[in-house]
């Protein structure tokens, strides 16, 4: 039983043993490989062979990425003289990792980082360019930032810039027109030229006109629109109108608007006959007024030859009678005439032709809805 442990045991140990060195070989022929990449690299390099170095010194990398593999490839990139962004991003890694080597502090860091700028002014000139123009001249332009999403405000109209490769949003704005938003795509190779007209902010409002008559002539601000009826409002600038409702033989009516942007302003404008025909009302009005003043008339003939008798004789109280009779009947009919006549020319009076007519709208006993032409205007 003994003897079983112990045999056990031995092969565990010599198990992980094995592991272990299997693993630090593997390591250590890692290493070993990215070194030897790494002179094959330098060997192509001095050879001038750039395009083969950067193969080697890329594989020595991904075998051992170490500050001085990745410190060869980056130039190696920049020896092609058309690999700068490869170059730029390649010492970017270096000195990430030489700061990680180096406990933050990177010895070959000024003479990388010149490197590095120098590289960002070559990429800056291979972008393309791109001009933005507007009409009118002088509108902000904000561009969205593709890596961040956010706008930001690169100049006014026109402008050129240098964009790199990719899609951007762009919003031109400028007082007194409407803010215009777009998308455009920058090549990687070809400038490229925008052109944005604007459109003037339409500072629009309505005003919708009802005449009691047809045929009226509108005016707004001494502009014909039209003849009434008319059922779409009109268009106006903000601000304030002088809306003019006239007809031949009609009065005139004259109003006063202020229209907000937007907004719609309705004016109803009643106008009337000059001259009011005669009708019913003077017709009667008339002859009871004047039937009226007789009968008050003869009230008061009554009233001096009943002054001329003796009081409660048979003929004083006849002639009491007849006057009371003129005053009262005559009275009354006087009082109805005036009327009549004050109604005929105090009321307001259009032609029956010219009446608009509106549509009327009932509601049935069973519930149902009719329409049809009602009541005028």
């Amino acid at each position: 039983m003994r003897r079983t442990i112990f045999q056990s045991l031995c092969t565990m140990f010599v198990f992980v043993t094995f592991c272990v060195t299997s693993v630090s070989w593997a390591q250590t022929s890692a290493t070993d490989r990215a070194k030897q990449l790494n002179e094959e690299g330098k060997t192509l390099f001095g050879a001038g062979n750039y395009d083969a170095a950067i193969e080697k010194f890329r594989e020595a990398f991904e075998l051992s990425p170490i500050s001085n593999h990745v410190f060869n490839l980056a130039y190696a990139y920049l020896n092609t003289g058309k690999n700068a962004a490869d170059a730029r991003n390649s010492f970017l890694k270096f000195l990430e990792l030489c700061r990680a080597e180096n406990n933050g502090k990177c010895p070959d860091e000024s003479r990388v980082q010149l490197e590095i700028q120098r590289l960002e002014d070559v990429l800056f000139r291979e972008l393309p360019r791109v001009t933005i123009q507007s009409e009118p001249q002088g509108a902000l332009i904000y561009l969205t930032d593709p890596a961040t999403g956010t706008d930001r405000v690169i100049g006014q109209t026109p402008h050129s810039t240098k964009l790199a490769q990719g899609t951007y949003n762009i919003r031109i704005e400028t007082p007194g027109y409407e803010p215009l938003s777009t998308k455009f795509d920058v090549q990687r190779i070809g400038d490229l030229n925008l052109s944005f007209p604007l459109t003037k902010f339409r500072n629009i409002g309505a005003i919708l006109v009802n005449a009691n008559i047809r045929g009226a002539r509108i005016y707004i601000d001494g502009k014909v629109y039209g003849l009434s009826p008319r059922k779409e409002p009109l268009e106006v600038e903000a601000g304030q109108h002088q809306v003019i409702v006239e007809k031949d033989g009609y009065t005139r009516d004259e109003t006063e608007v202020t229209v907000q942007s937007g907004q719609t302003v309705t004016v109803n404008a009643n106008i009337y006959l000059e001259s009011t025909p005669a009708t019913w009302r003077s017709y009667l009005g008339w002859p009871l007024a004047v039937v009226g003043v007789l009968g008050i008339g003869a009230g008061i003939t009554f009233w001096q030859l009943a002054d001329q008798e003796f009081q409660n004789t048979p003929t004083f109280d006849d002639y009491v009678l007849y006057q009371n009779l003129g005053y009262g009947i005559g009275g009354g009919l006087l009082a109805v005439g005036t009327a009549l006549i004050i109604w005929e020319y105090a009321a307001p009076a259009v032609d029956s032709g010219d009446l608009v007519t509106l549509p009327s709208v009932g509601v049935m006993p069973d519930g149902t809805i009719m329409a049809g032409i009602g009541g005028k205007f």
